[in-house]
């Protein structure tokens, strides 16, 4: 079974209910002009991803630093609808206030009110 679908959105990665829905109902074979309606989100935002890394590039070792790396660009598949959502909860691009993205990692979706605990990678 083919990792990708559309050749862009991996099937490991965490999928919202909405996108695993949006799959199903539709034959993401082929081309579509404007995409599928999916989205890959990074967990964290890459801004705050890239800040986090070059204030601890001195500190960290190498196997440290590859660590962080691989934790902090996790990703997952959403709708431009779940999308929306974290925009208008205002954390688009930021943690909610007063969060420790290292220990909450996903607190931007509970904010914006979508449960991570829902979000499951297709079936291959």
């Amino acid at each position: 079974p083919r990792p990708l679908v559309s050749s862009k959105y991996p099937k490991a990665w965490p999928w919202s209910p909405d996108a695993r829905r949006l799959y199903e109902l539709t034959d993401c074979k082929r081309t579509k002009n404007g995409g599928w309606g999916f989205i890959l989100e990074h967990v964290s935002p890459r801004g705050l991803v890239i800040s986090s890394l070059i204030d601890a590039s001195n500190e960290l070792s190498v196997s440290e630093f590859i660590e962080k790396l691989r934790l902090d660009m996790r990703g997952a598949v959403n709708t431009k609808q779940d999308n929306q959502k974290l925009e208008k909860a205002k954390v688009g691009r930021n943690y909610p206030g007063g969060v420790n993205p290292v220990a909450e990692p996903w607190s931007r979706y509970k904010h914006a009110g979508l449960d991570p605990a829902t979000f499951a990678p297709l079936t291959m």
